[in-house]
């Protein structure tokens, strides 16, 4: 009695503990899950904003990716200002081949005035009027006053390429910029601007421009499956809980000490009633202790089967309990897995920010390699110029044109409206390259800063990830040791039903022998031989004496009667005819 006592009351304490262990291991999940959703949804937030940034600057980027819609755009007005600056270049080429051709027939035209002058020189020159070489001076001034000197104009394309370009220039390159030949600042810029176009050009691929890196897609694949992780993580969970319910509905259904209990009170009342003196009552109470002895023995069975099944139950929720434990493994090996997955995708993106930051590097040096090369063209061309300007300096005449208005027409067209064209272009240009160059600027450091704080995240994730990790192996651990207990308390369980199912079986089978020998002659005598010795020794001698005194007073009374009868008789005398008494 005592064991099975103590066996329930450890079942008991093992249920309790089990289910405040279970209390504290669903709140802890839950707990966990809210700051795994919490952080997924950052995380998500985060990779949403770096996919649509990268979506709108991969293709300025990122060489591989290829350009979105806005640098398609812009790449088509990279190319509208190309064509236009083409077109003026081949605009001031023919003007400066057609200038060219002009000056080498006043150069013929100038061999053949002096050819002229020298065969008819005369002997005795006349000295000029100084009236007419007054109104001549006078003429050129009026003519040459409103022309730009090439100080002046290397003095204003300097300012132009200082004005252009100083936001990109050191303090060093501003000062040597004063130094440098006019434009030739101005002449790299164009020339790098035309090798990114040719960049641009040679980088657009073959595939859809609107495919997302792979770098991102990685990141977006790891993030799905830790949702999928998480999901997995819930439905073990609620396996776990099942398990557990299914457990305790298991552990409530010990209720071997009661059957125990009625069969050993209907042993008890069965040997006090066995004590008794009177057959008949002796019978009775053994038949109803009989019955009620079946009856608790049915009970047990019941309850031994009953407990059979729950062992059962509780053998397979303990199964359950495994796999589900198990399966919790393989969710935390498959989340460690996507972290690693995470890791190298950071890692990947690190890669891709640092070809981003080269690509730029690269930029700059296509940009300085166009500066140069413009550089060289300008400075080609100011060559160009100052030779035709030198030698139609000590050759070219006023007097070749016509009038001067001729003369002012022909050096606004040579000189003025192309330049003042070619720098209206050129600062339109250099103009939306700066703000291209500055937006790249502001796009790489809104990258390097989304960068840093998706690896603060990332570092929180992991953290938390790893506490995540620690504690459910510390639960895993005294889920063991629970399942430990309660399988050696099953063991002690089933030993202790088997013995007691075999005594039980031992008790049933004396007794239905006990029974089928009830109403046997032997029965009788020995139930007659147990009256006899309890019984006293004067019992026949009482009983005789009890026969004579119930004989005579039978005769007593049988005796009375009779004499009251003659007593009757001999006092009443006849009645008179007419009724009444005569004296």
């Amino acid at each position: 009695m005592s064991e099975y006592g103590s066996a329930f009351e450890v079942l008991v304490s093992q249920k309790d503990a089990a289910l405040q262990d279970r209390d504290k291991c669903c709140a802890r999940v839950d707990a966990t899950d809210q700051k795994l959703q919490k952080v997924s949804q950052s995380v998500l937030a985060a990779m949403r904003r770096e996919i649509a940034e990268s979506i709108v600057k991969s293709g300025v980027l990122e060489p591989g990716n290829g350009p979105d819609k806005a640098v398609t755009l812009s790449r088509s007005d990279f190319e509208l200002e190309r064509t236009s600056l083409n077109g003026q270049i081949a605009e001031l080429r023919t003007q400066l081949l057609a200038e060219k051709a002009r000056n080498g027939n006043l150069e013929q035209r100038l061999e053949r005035i002096e050819a002229q002058l020298v065969a008819g020189v005369p002997a005795k020159r006349q000295e000029p009027d100084s009236g007419t070489e007054d109104k001549v001076a006078t003429m050129m001034g009026e003519a040459v006053k409103d022309l730009v000197t090439r100080d002046q104009l290397n003095h204003a394309v300097q300012e132009l390429d200082v004005r252009l370009s100083a936001s990109d220039m050191t303090q060093s390159d501003q000062s040597s910029i004063l130094h440098a030949s006019a434009g030739e600042k101005t002449g790299r810029k164009l020339a790098s601007m035309e090798k990114f176009i040719q960049g641009l050009y040679s980088n657009v691929p073959t595939e859809d421009s609107n495919e997302l890196p792979a770098c991102i897609r990685s990141l977006m694949a790891s993030v799905n499956g830790q949702e999928r992780a998480i999901q997995e993580q819930a439905e073990h969970r609620e396996a776990t809980q099942s398990a557990i319910e299914e457990l305790k509905r298991s552990a409530n259904g010990q209720e071997q000490t009661e059957y125990r209990r009625a069969t050993e009170s209907a042993i008890e009342e069965l040997k006090r009633s066995a004590n008794g003196q009177e057959q008949t009552e002796y019978r009775r109470a053994t038949e109803s202790a009989i019955e009620e002895l079946k009856r608790s023995v049915n009970g047990q069975e019941r309850a031994i089967q009953e407990q059979a099944e729950h062992r059962e139950a509780t053998q397979s929720a303990i199964e359950e309990l495994k796999r589900s434990a198990s399966g919790q493994e393989r969710a935390i090996q498959e989340q460690t897995e996507h972290l690693q997955a995470t890791d190298s995708a950071i890692e990947e993106l690190k890669k891709s920010v640092n070809n981003q930051e080269r690509a730029i590097q690269e930029q700059v040096e296509y940009r300085q390699t166009t500066e140069s090369a413009l550089e060289n063209m300008k400075g080609s061309m100011i060559k160009v110029g100052e030779d035709s300007s030198a030698s139609e300096t000590p050759r070219q005449s006023v007097l070749d044109f016509p009038s001067i208005d001729a003369l002012e027409s022909f050096i606004l067209t040579t000189s003025k409206e192309p330049l003042k064209v070619l720098s209206t272009n050129l600062g339109r240009f250099l103009d939306t390259e700066r703000n291209e160059r500055i937006k790249i600027a502001s796009e790489t450091q809104e990258t390097a800063s989304s960068l840093l704080r998706l690896e603060t995240e990332y570092g929180g994730l992991v953290k938390t990830q790893e506490e995540r990790h620690s504690g459910l192996i510390s639960d895993l651990a005294l889920l063991g040791e629970k399942l430990g207990t309660v399988d050696s308390s099953l063991t002690a369980v089933k030993d202790d039903s088997s013995s007691c199912f075999d005594e039980l079986q031992l008790q049933i089978r004396s007794m239905q022998g006990w029974q089928n020998n009830f109403t046997t002659r032997q029965l009788h005598e020995a139930i007659l031989r147990e009256m006899n010795k309890l019984v006293p020794n004067g019992l026949n001698s009482i009983m005789q004496l009890t026969s004579r005194i119930e004989s005579m007073e039978g005769w007593l009374r049988s005796e009375q009667s009779y004499g009251a009868k003659r007593r009757k008789t001999e006092h009443e005398g006849p009645y008179p005819s007419n009724g009444h008494v005569t004296t």
